[in-house]
């Protein structure tokens, strides 16, 4: 279910006058870079790099707008947030959520329908694989989970940087059918392909809603029509910018949508196959700052 466009209201007039302001001191023809976190912006430790975060400083200076587009919730991005100083809406949950962290306005959210919720939570338990049900702001878990590990991870480093952590509650205490309306993701552990290829054939074919690999062994599931790129085509509404002059960066098929939508696509060297099919050109891979890499050689080359 899809949570309407608000109209312009107060908080949306401030972002829009901001990235307005911002751009009459460029020379850049960019107006806003949208950039994928893991695999992307973040290291293989999970960090962001002095010179990643280096080159989104200078984006700022220069009057460009940044801000991430993530397979995260947004909770899992508060630390980068807060950070890199972001202060546009990002995008979360591949394009489920949008939300305005400062003020944590929920712009848009798009729930799964139930009925998928609960089918697909079964054919999951069936073959004994692991997922994670997503809210716009709590994590479910079922009680023998081995990935909501991740999370408690990311709790442990939140609580370390004064932000705030992810609520994290088991399916074991909390019944499925009474949050199944309020889901925008689920993550599915795919451990092999023969378990990737069933998964795309039991949404093709039972299932109203889509699914895309974030990574090489989770597929993410959403609402039908739910994509990084159309949220970004919603996002730039919002902002009141054209999406020809949006920039995005990203690593995995999750990300071609909105490669293909942006007026410039670059897929980093490490990235997927799918993902570099989608971009109009290469950066170099995440471990090599190629975010930092992208936004000097594409974006302020003449700013």
């Amino acid at each position: 279910m899809l949570n309407p466009l608000p109209k312009t209201d107060p908080d949306q007039a401030t972002l829009q006058d901001g990235l307005h302001l911002a751009a009459s001191k460029t020379k850049s023809p960019w107006r806003l870079v949208l950039c994928d976190l893991d695999g992307t912006l973040l290291d293989d430790k999970n960090q962001v790099s002095p010179e990643n975060q280096a080159a989104v400083a200078d984006l700022a200076r220069n009057g460009v707008g940044f801000t991430l587009a993530t397979g995260r919730m947004d909770r899992m991005t508060r630390v980068y947030v807060r950070q890199l100083d972001i202060r546009l809406p990002i995008i979360a949950c591949n394009g489920a959520v949008i939300r305005d962290c400062a003020t944590e306005r929920l712009i848009s959210a798009e729930t799964l329908p139930p009925e998928d919720v609960i089918a697909l939570t079964g054919w999951l338990r069936d073959r004994k694989l692991e997922y994670l049900c997503y809210t716009p702001d709590t994590v479910y878990y079922p009680p023998d989970s081995c990935r909501v590990g991740n999370f408690l991870s990311y709790n442990k480093m939140a609580a370390q940087q004064g932000t705030e952590t992810i609520p994290l509650l088991s399916l074991g205490e909390v019944p499925l059918d009474k949050i199944a309306g309020d889901l925008v993701k689920i993550l599915a552990v795919l451990p092999d392909q023969p378990f990737i290829d069933a998964m795309k054939e039991y949404l093709a074919t039972h299932i109203k809603s889509c699914g895309v690999l974030s990574m090489h062994d989770a597929m993410d599931i959403m609402a039908p029509g739910v994509s990084k790129g159309r949220a970004l085509r919603r996002l730039a509404r919002i902002l009141d910018i054209p999406v020809s002059s949006v920039v995005a960066i990203g690593d995995h098929d999750n990300d071609a949508s909105m490669l293909e939508a942006a007026g410039l696509g670059i897929a980093m060297g490490n990235g997927t196959v799918i993902a570099k099919a989608a971009g109009d050109v290469q950066t170099t891979a995440n471990h090599q700052s190629g975010v930092a890499a992208a936004i000097r050689r594409n974006v302020l080359c003449g700013a």
